[in-house]
């Protein structure tokens, strides 16, 4: 379960980063720290997925404040690119961000208590 939760933050921190990164190279609704930040905030989350495979009871600690942080900067990207539907885009990564939550926690447990 903490293989798929890594391999889910991979992607979507991949998503994050090449967000960021085209916006950097051919400036459009974003501002370069707002881009920068994309690119950063990506690497991180991906830091985080990688960590699943490795330490998934240290990777858990890591991904709640990461996908928090992920939280609020998608909320600001949704300022920046004027999203019609403000409460299904963040209700979308919401739901993402639970679910990848919830299967983190079931692999942190499952180490926890291997018998079980």
């Amino acid at each position: 379960m903490s293989k798929v939760a890594g391999l889910l933050l991979i992607i979507l921190g991949a998503g994050i980063a090449y967000v960021g990164l085209t916006e950097l190279l051919n400036p459009g609704q974003l501002t370069t720290y707002g881009a920068a930040s994309s690119v950063v905030l990506g690497l991180l989350v991906v830091v985080a997925g990688l960590g699943h495979f490795k330490a998934p009871h240290k990777a858990f600690l890591l991904g709640v404040p990461v996908l928090v942080a992920f939280q609020l900067h998608a909320y600001c990207m949704a300022l920046f690119f004027d999203v019609k539907n403000l409460p299904l885009f963040l209700g979308g990564f919401l739901v993402a961000s639970a679910l990848i939550i919830l299967l983190s926690y079931n692999g942190y447990r499952v180490q926890q208590n291997p018998a079980a």
